[in-house]
């Protein structure tokens, strides 16, 4: 059985948890350094959680080397279980504006790129699924039916990337926001309680912008996480329960490193060295590793700060050639997997020999930091915008990765040989980062399509065992656990391709009807405050102003709506509302002077009306165009002209024939019976 979570109309695939699990610790001092093993793959076998004492997926792949991506099996026969929110888009809007750059404000929909939902199962056999969004806000819900569980913890701004929960059972929750801050968040209270947090804007130098996209990592009694504004940080909670029962932290900061130097400045030309990929432990040899944008590999030996000293140094220095924003993938041998992207804000001419020389999948020794490079692999353009931002998945020796123009490739972790290459397949941009689970992979793409392949023999291309049509382009990385998938996706009013969105009402029928009316409504008394002249005296301004209230109004009426029966329940609501307005107005005079007014006269017995002819909107220039039509030049000649209530203007001339302005005008037409 397959749930999928819309995340801002899209879906999540999930399934049940059968074995239960057993309840977090009460408490624990949290202070030892996490095992390699189930905590990463070096010298550790297979890939497990970085959570031992209880089941589920609490971060960014699941583990600290990034390559653990939840519990099987996959499901046979997915459907849609449940979409949140039920209708409509998990929408904000917001300033992409940062430090180093100026950006404008448009609506933000649904889960991100770098998103992925932690998903926590309990002794009861319940399942908790938290998301951060982009309405600005942390969701927790129930993995079975959708619902809420907890209140909502709401951001100053974006919720860009996938946030974490404490590995060791504390009930804390760890995520940052495009609002500049980064919190430990209690979960032990009536609702999500924001215990500390730290503003991007206080390091000392902050560069480039100041939101935060990564999960933190958590080992041991201690978070790790990078910066949009270029810094490194490695925080000491404390961790510790109160006299209350409740849990507390002191957070102190013992780490913090610039993820630049003068050389990467240097070598790319520009200032774009924001960290927004999530920190990568190999826990065996006690480094920690991140990349930037301007394509700065690191890893940092903190094997003594863990242990509580106060030392920590950079053993490991790579620059790649260009933006690295996919997170770094820890083989069991202790090497990097590397994705690279082709920057696009930025023309980098100095990186173009390093991107051409260097493929954008990388497999580096960091034991070896003269001339880390084993092996790399060309995927995907290399033009601006280019290469990957999908982390790549690892499984049992293959690296499995996504280009964003849609090409898919595996690869020998050992040799580095291509097995396989998929293209024209997926719809791109393709961001998000494939996972892979028992013999499964999963890949979503920006039509909207989540796709499941056999790769049971990871040396011939896979076929498809199936798909799953969601609504809107898929960024985040699903989250698989015990036979349900739940995935994010950017439905609502940002997609590339909205043709997912043809057939799902993203806004109730009744809030499109309501809507509809309203606008009706407010429509009709504007243009009848503006006077007949609008309707009848047409220039070209006011027919600019038309279009451009029509175009104004639209998302009035059907919201973040995009689909095809959202569109004609409006335009029946207009047609309906507007056809029982011109019965009444038949019907009723009363009606008939409140819709339509009185006309108005312009001109009687040769004398003119100026302050009739100002009130309506008129100049008497527009009266004498009228006049000229009907070959009339002077005033004397003219018995009545007359404003009537669709715009025209009727003139009787002294020589008693009665004429109508032709201009152009808004009628009413109707079939005789």
């Amino acid at each position: 059985m397959v749930v999928v979570l819309a995340l801002a109309v899209s879906g999540v695939a999930v399934w049940r948890w059968r074995s239960g699990g057993t309840s977090p610790p009460a408490g624990s001092n949290g202070g030892s350094l996490a095992s390699p093993g189930p905590s990463g793959s070096p010298g550790g076998g297979e890939p497990g959680p970085i959570n031992t004492a209880f089941p589920g997926l609490t971060t960014f792949r699941g583990n600290a080397t990034r390559d653990f991506y939840g519990s099987g099996p996959m499901p046979s026969n997915p459907h849609v279980l449940w979409r949140y929110p039920t209708t409509g888009g998990l929408c904000a809007k917001s300033n992409g504006s940062g430090i180093g750059f100026h950006a404008g404000t448009r609506v933000w929909c649904g889960t991100g790129w770098t998103g992925q939902p932690n998903v926590i199962p309990n002794a009861r056999g319940g399942t908790e699924v938290r998301i951060g969004a982009f309405d600005r806000a942390y969701h927790f819900l129930n993995g079975l039916t959708g619902k809420p569980m907890r209140h909502d913890l709401a951001t100053g701004d974006l919720a860009k990337g996938s946030a974490t929960t404490d590995a060791q059972g504390y009930p804390l929750y760890y995520g940052g926001s495009r609002d500049n801050l980064l919190r430990v968040i209690a979960l032990d209270r009536a609702k999500p309680t924001v215990l500390w947090s730290l503003d991007a804007m206080s390091a000392p130098n902050p560069t480039w912008n100041n939101d935060w996209d990564g999960a933190p990592l958590e080992v041991g009694d201690y978070l790790m996480e990078g910066g949009e504004n270029s810094y490194f940080y490695i925080i000491k909670l404390n961790r510790r329960y109160g006299l209350n029962g409740l849990v507390q932290v002191n957070p102190k900061i013992v780490m913090l490193v610039p993820g630049w130097d003068p050389a990467l400045l240097q070598a790319i030309g520009d200032d774009d060295i924001s960290i927004e990929n999530s920190p990568a432990f190999d826990a065996q040899r006690g480094i920690v590793y991140f990349a930037n944008s301007g394509g700065l590999v690191q890893g940092w030996d903190v094997s003594d700060l863990l242990a509580g000293g106060t030392v920590y140094r950079q053993v490991f220095r790579f620059w790649d050639g260009d933006d690295t924003d996919a997170t770094i993938v820890i083989d069991p041998q202790g090497d990097l997997i590397v994705a690279r992207h082709i920057e696009e804000s930025f023309n980098r001419t100095r990186s173009g020999p390093t991107d051409r020389s260097i493929g954008s999948l990388m497999k580096l020794d960091p034991r070896n930091p003269g001339n880390p490079v084993v092996w790399s692999v060309r995927a995907g353009s290399d033009l601006p915008d280019g290469g990957m931002l999908g982390t790549p998945a690892y499984d049992r020796g293959t690296i499995y990765a996504l280009a964003t123009d849609g090409e898919l490739v595996a690869v020998e972790d050992q040799t580095g040989a291509v097995l396989w290459r998929m293209v024209g397949v997926f719809t791109k941009p393709t961001w998000t980062s494939p996972v892979a689970i028992g013999g499964d992979l999963l890949v979503g793409d920006c039509a909207g399509v989540l796709r499941n392949f056999d790769i049971s023999d990871p040396s011939i291309q896979p076929r498809e065992r199936w798909r799953v049509q969601l609504s809107g382009c898929i960024e985040s990385t699903p989250a698989v656990w015990d036979g349900m998938i739940w995935v994010g996706t950017r439905g609502g009013s940002f997609e590339p391709d909205r043709r997912t969105q043809m057939f799902h009402l993203g806004t109730p029928v009744w809030q499109i009807v309501v809507r509809s009316l309203v606008v009706y409504l407010a429509v009709f008394v504007g243009f009848r405050l503006t006077g007949k002249r609008e309707l009848g005296q047409m220039t070209i301004f006011d027919l600019v102003l038309i279009l451009l209230i029509a175009n104004a109004v639209q998302n009035a009426m059907v919201g973040q709506d995009v689909s095809l029966q959202g569109g004609l329940v409006a335009a029946a609501v207009l047609l309906v509302v507007n056809r029982l307005v011109a019965e009444a107005r038949l019907r009723s005079p009363l009606v008939s002077r409140l819709f339509e007014g009185q006309p108005t006269v312009l001109v009687e017995r040769g004398r003119l009306l100026s302050a009739h002819i100002h009130r309506q909107g008129l100049s008497e220039e527009d009266l004498w165009m009228a006049l000229r039509e009907h070959g009339i030049d002077r005033l004397e000649d003219v018995q009545l002209a007359v404003l009537e209530t669709d715009g025209s203007i009727s003139i009787v001339p002294t020589s008693a024939q009665t004429y109508r302005s032709h201009r152009p005008r808004a009628r009413a037409i109707r079939k005789k019976s």
